[in-house]
């Protein structure tokens, strides 16, 4: 018989003798359903049908050269069963979805559409396994049960904590470098009964400093905060006053993370409350929230926000309530009652 040429996984083996093959389909290096071709012949055929047909003869002395140009090609199909697409598939979800989950504010996002996510997921990984990817197939099936719902749940309220602390401290900064740049001096006891000055903003209002545009859009006494997902309630004997407000930058320079506007909460004897991480986290669930904490905020753009302060039910019956807003000026004005 002719040399012979194999096709097989995608690679051409050959020449061989008849002898040679028989030799190999008996040890198992290859299958009567193997593509071969004979020098001369027209087109490939399986093995088994061209030892079957072919005639015993001495074989010629093997050639050393290449099979001849006009050999024909033979086609590697796609394997229906390699898992590889279905494997990358998988990872590219739970990446996305992780990724997403780290946006402060927006990745509590996330947990809407975790469940089917991850049950996708899931289904993906036992088909990888039952197509030859095991040790994908079982990596895929651990991060769907065990690793991404534990990142999906801690990853928004690590990041969103962060952010809000980044700008209570960028707050904190300008307010306490304003309070010290003004010479400081004892107070008489007629002075500290002398009631403050009534703040001259309004919520509804919108302020304008030398590099933004503030307006307090709303301020309520809630008591729970959230969506049947993620949802928040006050201690006993607490309530949650809800503002959300929005502001402009109208200098010509990006603002940073650490020059935005921050919130406070002030009682009439002076004391400030700072904004409840958690409990601001469910409030922007419900509102139309947009602050990009993490990334600069451009010349001529506006974001709406949201805090929530965690005060007691019977102080904030008490009159002299304010809302203090740190920007490049302090702002106050009165929280509605």
């Amino acid at each position: 018989m002719n040399n012979i040429y194999i096709h097989k996984n995608g690679q051409q083996h050959g020449p061989y003798t008849e002898e040679q093959i028989r030799n190999f389909l008996y040890e198992g290096r290859f299958t009567s359903a193997d593509m071969g071709w004979i020098e001369g012949a027209a087109d490939w055929k399986p093995l088994g049908d061209m030892l079957a047909t072919t005639p015993n003869q001495p074989p010629p002395v093997p050639s050393s050269n290449p099979p001849p140009q006009h050999q024909p090609q033979m086609t590697t199909q796609p394997n229906p069963n390699n898992p590889k697409g279905l494997i990358i598939a998988s990872w590219l979800m739970i990446g996305v979805t992780c990724l997403v989950s780290m946006i402060p504010g927006i990745g509590f996002a996330t947990w809407l559409i975790a469940a089917p996510v991850l049950l996708v997921t899931f289904i993906l990984g036992i088909i990888a396994l039952t197509k030859g990817g095991t040790l994908q197939g079982i990596l895929i099936l651990l991060t769907s049960l065990i690793v991404a719902p534990i990142f999906l749940l801690i990853a928004p309220i690590i990041t969103t904590a962060g952010a809000v602390a980044a700008a209570e401290a960028s707050s904190s900064e300008s307010s306490g470098s304003t309070s010290s740049s003004s010479p400081s001096s004892p107070r008489s006891t007629s002075s500290q009964n002398q009631p403050a000055a009534a703040p001259k903003y309004e919520v509804g209002q919108t302020i304008s400093t030398p590099g933004r545009d503030i307006t307090v859009l709303s301020a309520q006494k809630r008591g729970r905060l959230g969506n049947e997902f993620f949802s928040s309630s006050p201690s006993e004997g607490a309530v949650y006053v809800a503002v959300t407000w929005q502001y402009k930058n109208t200098s010509s320079q990006p603002l940073g993370m650490f020059d935005r506007p921050g919130m406070e909460l002030k009682d009439a004897n002076g004391v400030t409350y700072s904004p409840d991480v958690g409990a601001s986290s469910s409030y922007v669930t419900e509102v139309d929230f947009d602050e990009k904490v993490m990334s600069d905020l451009n010349p001529g753009i506006t974001v709406k926000t949201a805090d929530v302060f965690e005060v007691s039910s019977e102080l904030i019956q008490n009159p002299g309530w304010r809302i203090v807003i740190n920007a490049d000026k302090k702002i106050e004005m009165p929280l509605p009652q």
